[in-house]
Order: C-alpha cells, then structure tokens, then sequence
C-alpha cells in the first residue's frame, strides 16, 4: 500500500460550500490522494456538483446513498477508501494547501495513528478566501502526545487540538482497530469515535498552526439545541464519564462531569431564552439525575453554587454571570461576583454557605418584583404573597439555627 491519503467529505445539502471545500483538497501540495465525496441523499444540487467536479478530476470519487445521517456517511467512506491514511473534512470547511503533506510527513515521523492542528473559525460572511493560505514558508512547529495525555481532559478538549471534532484529523487506517462511527448517534458522534480511538492506544500528532478553517454559520450541527441533539450528547458525556473511572483516571472523571454540569447548565439558560419548554424540562430532569451521581458530590463548591442558581434561580444566576458561558468555574469570575456590591450579600455569602434554598429563593422574588416584573401590579401582588409565606419561614428556619449555635441545642418550640 502506498502512502495515498483518502480525503473523506461527507455531504447533506451543501451545495452553497462544496465548491470551496473541493478546491481547498485540489490545492494540496501533497498529491498522492484521492477525494471521496460521500452524498447523504443531498436534496439540493449538492450531488450535481460534486459530480461535475469528479468529471474534471480524476482523483474525485462520488459515492451516494439514502440519506442516513453524517455518522453513516463517513463509515461509507471509510469502507470505500483505498489509502493508508484516512483524512476527514466537513462540506462547509476549508483547508490550508500544506496541510496533507505536514500531517502526513508528521505521522511517518512520530509513528503516531492520529494527527490533527488548530482550527481558525471563520464567520460565513468573511469566509472568502481565509488568510494564511500561502504555499511557500516557514515549516510550523509540532508537539507528541501519547494516549494517555491526549485522553486527559484539558487536552482533550483544547483548543490547540479539539480532539472533540473528527473535521481536520488524519488517522492511519491499519491502526483503527475497527472503531467505526456510531450511527445511531445524531450527535457528538465524532467525539466519541476520537475518543475510543484514543482509548485503543493511539497516539496524536499536532500541529501547531491554525490550518484547518472552520466556517461558522446557522445551519452548523454544534449550533443546534434540541433535546435529540442534548440526549446524545449527555450520553457521550456519561460514557467517557463512566469509562474513564472505570480505567481509574478519577481526577479526569471528575473533569468530564464538571464539563457535563456545564453543558445542562447551558442548555437550561438557551432553552429559557428561547422559550423552549419541553428543552428546559428536559434540562431540569437531567440536573436531578446529575446531583445523584457520585462525582458530582467531588465537584467545587462554586461550580455546584453555579449550578443550582442556573437550574433553580435564573435571574440570580445571569446577574451574578453576565458571560456565564465563558466564565463558569472560573475564579477570577467569582472574584468579579465578590467585588459586586449588589449581589455580594445575596449570592455569595447565602450560596457559599449551602442556604440557597430559601434566601436564594427569597432574593430571586426580590429582583422580579423590584426589577423585571415592577411595572405589572398583578404579578408584583402575586410575588409579594409569596414572598410574604417564605419570610414567615425563613424567620422560623434562621430563629431555629441561631438558637442551636448559641446555646449548643435545639430549640423547643412551646405549644
């Protein structure tokens, strides 16, 4: 077998993108390859043009299918190619013309099964002829990773090697032992193939350069929020999860379930932005079941502060983060919320201290009636009858503690 690199493109509809994606291959210095251009039953002209392309180059190979889904579209591809390497690229991305030839010269050198860069994200509207796209310079610089380090979370899941996506990865075929997309999976999928290939052992290449253009727009898989799409992607979480304590890595175990809790945390905040109610049950249901498990009760205490403020008490949580998706569990974050005059004494003090159920609840009353809700006097009536009964119990719940602290006893309440 010669060192022929099959470049595999999955595509459902994306007549819009195909021709730069095409072309970005075609520019390739490296020019043993060949291109398999994977239709998923397209409904649009994405399998016209992809044809058109395979007249004018030999090295594009179509193949087409019954519409199936990404996953199924790219094991398709993994049985139809003929290289050693195997090299994946989304419909809608683009890639530097050096990329093949440094991946692969990088992967003989190493002996590594997996090679991958960094990814420069691009909006759709300044995506014409991404920058950094000249044949001729300097060669970059690469980092080794055995499997063990490019299991460990932080590695994982950067942004120097987002092992976490499939698009811009090159794998050595005879290395793959039979690990295939799971097709079932609408969702995370790519993940959890990364995963398990780095699982079996597999150690990884990086490139240091940001070659691989990664286009952003509406239509993106990463983009969608819907309970299929959330359902598989908790359950990818769970499983690395789950397997990575059962391989006694428990410190990255916890890691994965703190990037679990961040993620039904997320889903709950744009479900409520978007109205979506069945998504912000489906959220809550998931929270329930994540504060049972085991390495939940490892996590920091501001994470779990965090955690119940955005499940429970929203407003509380979006004025104490106002970047909540970039800042969560960080502590310059907290030491912002410290430093904040308003919410210092409501979410801090009351959150730090595990009595967030009734004076969390107490404040999150408060700032409906005073801020969002003001204006409307039926729900400022309304907020203020309950704000009323939970001050009643408060003053009974606070009398009761104060009472035990001071005198070493519960409190006898008379009749």
């Amino acid at each position: 077998m010669t060192d022929r690199i099959s470049v595999i493109v999955p595509v459902y509809n994306g007549a819009r993108y195909i021709r730069d994606c095409v072309g970005s291959v075609l520019e390739q210095t490296y020019t043993d390859f060949e291109l398999l251009v994977v239709d998923d039953g397209s409904t649009d002209d994405s399998r016209r043009i992809c044809e058109k392309l395979g007249e004018e180059d030999d090295r594009i190979r179509v193949v087409s299918g019954p519409h199936k889904g990404v996953s199924a579209a790219r094991n398709r591809g993994i049985e139809e190619a003929e290289g050693k390497y195997l090299f994946f690229l989304d419909s809608d991305d683009m890639i530097h013309p050096r990329l093949l030839e440094e991946l692969q010269r990088l992967m003989e050198k190493d002996k590594t099964g997996i090679a991958g860069e960094g990814y420069l994200e691009i909006k759709d509207g300044d995506f014409d002829r991404p920058g950094g796209r000249e044949k001729k310079g300097r060669r970059p610089e690469a980092m080794y990773l055995d499997s063990s380090q490019a299991a460990d979370y932080d590695t994982f899941g950067s942004s120097g090697t987002k092992f976490y996506a499939i698009g811009g990865k090159m794998l050595r075929r005879e290395a793959m032992h039979g690990v295939r997309f799971r097709e079932e999976l609408t969702h995370g999928e790519d993940t959890l193939f990364m995963y398990q290939l780095i699982s079996c052992g597999l150690d990884a290449s990086i490139l240091k350069a940001d070659w691989y253009y990664y286009r952003t727009h509406e239509g993106k898989t990463t983009s969608v929020y819907t309970v299929a799409a959330c359902r598989c992607r908790h359950g990818v979480n769970r499983y690395i999860r789950d397997h990575e304590l059962q391989r006694g890595r428990r410190e990255n175990a916890v890691r994965w379930e703190n990037a679990t809790a961040a993620s039904v945390m997320k889903w709950y905040t744009v479900a409520e932005d978007a109205g979506d109610r069945q998504l912000k049950r489906y959220a809550r249901m998931l929270g329930a079941r994540e504060r049972r498990t085991e390495l939940f009760s490892c996590l920091r205490p501001e994470r779990k502060a965090e955690f119940y403020l955005a499940l429970y008490c929203p407003p509380a949580f979006r004025i104490a983060s106002p970047l909540p998706y970039k800042w969560l569990g960080t502590e310059d974050r907290w030491e912002w919320v410290r430093q904040r005059g308003k919410v210092k004494c409501r979410i801090w003090k009351f959150c730090t201290k595990w009595k967030w159920k009734i004076k969390g609840r107490i404040t999150w009353l408060k700032w409906l009636a005073r801020e969002e809700w003001a204006k409307s006097w039926k729900i400022r009536t309304k907020v203020k009858w309950r704000f009323i009964r939970l001050k009643s119990l408060v003053r009974e719940a606070w009398a009761g503690s104060w009472f035990e602290e001071r005198h070493g006893r519960r409190r006898t309440w008379r009749s």
